[in-house]
């Protein structure tokens, strides 16, 4: 009987030891695929070389994503005037956290986020999919191709809600200030879409360096011919499917399809350290110090997926902003429906701020004043005489842009933008849009924003009309106006009040159409119906 209870207990004791280790050896691993044990990035070292208090943290995405988020603050702690709201600034695209700390702090030459630290503000660093410093997941591994299967629609409706989500847990407040640069500012715009309500609860303003959205007036050469190059049936993207590759640009994208001086941009698009022809693909200035490239380029310059580059080269295509076209079946696995909905701008419904260069291709000053216009709450279209897209981030001569300054020190008020806006609606069905707007600091010129924006009636009053009616209700100071159309222009106003029913009852007090249009049963017009 001794023997027998010996037997028992021993046999228990074994398995509460296997259950025991078990257990260890489950909770070690989640601390390996959850990438929650302390590791130090580059952005955290730097930050801290420089003199600044750190804290590194793990912002996990639904979807399994691991992006590191650096907070940075002065050694004297956050300023209590100025800890009511942490900042939180996104990179762009091919970057990350560590651009943000390449000038160093050397006064009165110092980078964004240690500016904003030494003025005592509470700043935190974030980091998308992709990028070096989210290049972890709960189950996948950058070497698999299941781990790029991503765009800017993913950084936008998975990685900003974790992040924001992250910084006002950690941080204690109800809201913050969001910074974003390039492809950082239309990721925001993409969180505002598929979560109005978080962006206005979470977000107290943001501010947009080189802002992008449609990049209907992108001017870039190599963005372009990029572009150029992924058409969906074009011989050289079939072929990279052919291939299995899954990130762009690398060497491994050189083909014999492409002109050999194609083909020599991608093979020095992503050397490490940079090469002078590294920095002209990146339209860097030559005369960037040498320690700021030295500094910040292994955060830079990284290959992101190649599908993030089907959208953009998309985008410049249609010039609609909506996420990325997979085909009929995909779409309907992906988005729940055949083809994919334009994303709604007007749902960033928080005060924005844009800051704009003259001399930049790829947010161009014309770009930044047509989103200007959309934003239902749009403060200050700030213009940076001379600078290029890369000068927000190398450039000594950046702007110091201090949320608490806005609108006082240095920036125009809206008074200051001087803008006639003009409507037509011509035979053909095109709605032309006609801005002409004065910006201080841009060589007291007009800039024009004009053209046909859209090309169907359906956009026309999906997207157009919101646009348009917010601007006059904003720059009038009203909380409604009349709304009067004419032919398509009835339409037009039908499509508007079937796309945004609440808004229609709130802004429009009643509306007068002149020789209306719907369906056109009883057309008799010999012309048209022969065009037709």
């Amino acid at each position: 009987m001794h023997t027998l209870h010996a037997k028992i207990a021993k046999r228990e004791m074994t398995s509460s030891w296997t259950i025991f280790a078990v257990i260890i050896l489950w909770a070690g691993f989640s601390v390996k695929i959850c990438g929650c044990q302390r590791i130090s990035f580059p952005t955290e070292t730097v930050s801290k070389e420089f003199g600044f208090r750190t804290q590194s943290f793990d912002a996990i995405t639904d979807d399994g994503y691991i992006s590191r988020l650096t907070r940075v603050q002065r050694t004297s702690g956050v300023d209590t005037q100025k800890e009511k709201f942490p900042i939180l600034i996104l990179h762009g695209l091919v970057g990350s956290s560590l651009l943000w700390t390449g000038l160093g702090n050397q006064p009165p030459i110092s980078a964004y986020a240690f500016t904003l630290a030494q003025e005592g503000y509470d700043v935190w660093l974030g980091n998308f999919r992709g990028s070096p410093e989210a290049s972890r997941h709960k189950f996948l591994n950058p070497s698999e191709k299941s781990f790029w299967d991503f765009t800017p629609d993913e950084h936008g409706r998975l990685d900003l809600p974790a992040l924001i989500n992250l910084v006002l847990r950690a941080s204690g407040k109800d809201k913050l200030v969001y910074s974003g640069f390039s492809m950082g500012t239309h990721t925001f715009f993409i969180y505002c879409h598929y979560h109005p309500d978080a962006c206005v609860r979470n977000v107290q303003a943001a501010i947009m360096l080189g802002p992008v959205l449609d990049m209907t007036f992108l001017a870039d050469s190599n963005f372009l011919a990029g572009a150029g190059l992924l058409l969906p049936s074009g011989p050289y993207r079939k072929e990279l499917t052919r291939r299995g590759v899954f990130k762009f640009p690398t060497p491994e994208v050189v083909s014999s399809l492409l002109p050999n001086a194609v083909n020599e941009k991608f093979v020095v698009y992503s050397e490490h350290p940079p090469t002078p022809a590294t920095l002209a693909v990146h339209d860097i200035r030559p005369t960037v110090r040498t320690e700021v490239i030295d500094r910040v380029w292994p955060g830079n310059a990284f290959p992101t997926s190649l599908l993030t580059f089907d959208f953009y080269a998309q985008l410049t295509r249609t010039k609609k902003f909506q996420p990325l076209d997979y085909g009929p079946w995909n779409n309907l696995m992906r988005y729940g429906w055949f083809w994919p909905t334009s994303y709604d701008i007007g749902r960033t419904n928080v005060p924005v701020y844009l800051l704009a260069g003259t001399e930049d291709k790829v947010a161009t000053l014309l770009d930044s004043a047509k989103i200007w216009f959309s934003l239902p709450k749009a403060k200050n279209l700030h213009v940076v005489p001379g600078f290029r897209h890369s000068d927000f981030i190398f450039s000594d001569n950046a702007t110091i842009f201090v949320p608490e300054h806005y609108p006082s020190e240095g920036f125009p008020q809206e008074s200051q933008i001087s803008c006639e806006l003009k409507v037509k609606c011509n035979p053909t069905g095109f709605l032309t849009l006609s801005k002409h707007c004065h910006f201080p600091g841009a060589n007291s010129k007009f800039v024009a924003v004009k053209g046909s924006l859209f090309q169907l009636p359906d956009e026309h009053g999906k997207h157009d009309l919101p646009a348009l009616i917010n601007a006059v209700l904003y720059h009038s100071g009203k909380a409604k106006l009349v709304y009067s159309g004419y032919s398509l222009g009835t339409q037009s106003f039908f499509i508007y009040c079937h796309y945004h029913p609440e808004a229609c009852r709130k802004k429009v007090q009643a509306a007068i159409m002149m020789a209306p249009v719907m369906d056109m049963s009883f057309l008799t017009d010999e012309k048209f119906l022969a065009i037709a």
